[in-house]
């Protein structure tokens, strides 16, 4: 726990520098270099990570956080690091194994190292936490699509607002029980200064690079995306009530 507090710390400074530093960037497809939606590619995984069984597909699962990196990176990048790292060792556990059931890969690391945390249930619990985190803060922003998504540059202001109240909640509610004092401070202070949401927004690909479609083809992305991102969620959400919270964060 100690080295990933360490590690947010690093890169919640770094973040901050970053925010500050960087203008809004604009993108027009094809020359846009995010995909062309990044909602529908992660939609995609986790849809199949909750129809593989009654459990959770592990790679599928990773598939789907690793799908919204260009979004961490430019929203949250003091996560994206943790998240990698997690992603990796769930495909990594379900390759060697050669099971992706989430369910089963943690009994069976249990069964072989005698302990009741492992490395799957740890970076399974985090990666579900940024899945929390997400959907609260995407459910704050379509709360307020009205002012969110008007593309009307007068606006803007207002809509950076949105976003960046959106994230410091849903930060409150995951991500700030698990860290310490320091890291709290930290992390609330980048998330002040939350990037222009034109670079968010960009970030999701090529509705995201078009003003005039936030209210419509991004704002249905949008939509669409949490649906499948509450079922998801919804079955981690019980696994881990079932389970247990890993101890050893």
């Amino acid at each position: 726990m100690l080295r990933r507090f360490l590690v947010a710390s690093q890169a919640l400074a770094a973040a901050a520098n970053v925010a500050l530093a960087e203008p809004p960037r604009t993108c027009v497809a094809p020359e846009c270099p995010f995909p062309s939606s990044i909602l529908r590619e992660s939609q995609r995984h986790l849809e199949s990570a909750v129809n593989y069984s009654t459990s959770m597909d592990v790679v599928e699962l990773a598939r789907s956080v690793e799908a919204l990196m260009p979004v961490v990176d430019v929203l949250a990048s003091f996560v994206a690091k943790p998240l990698r790292k997690d992603s990796g060792n769930l495909q990594r556990a379900a390759t060697s194994r050669d099971i992706v059931d989430l369910e089963g890969l943690v009994a069976r690391e249990r069964q072989i190292s005698g302990e009741r945390d492992s490395v799957v249930a740890t970076s399974a619990y985090w990666s579900y936490l940024f899945l929390d985190f997400f959907e609260r803060l995407l459910r704050g922003v379509e709360e307020q699509g009205d002012a969110a998504f008007d593309p009307d540059v007068a606006r803007d202001d207002g809509a950076n607002a949105v976003i960046r109240d959106s994230a410091q909640r849903a930060y409150d509610a995951v991500y700030a029980p698990q860290h310490n004092f320091l890291v709290r401070k930290i992390a609330r202070g980048v998330l002040s200064f939350i990037p222009h949401r034109e670079r968010f927004f960009v970030a999701f690909g090529t509705s995201g690079s078009d003003r005039k479609e936030w209210k419509r083809a991004l704002k249905d992305e949008l939509t669409s995306f949490l649906g499948a991102l509450r079922k998801c969620n919804k079955r981690l959400q019980d696994h881990f009530a079932t389970d247990g919270i890993p101890e050893n964060l």
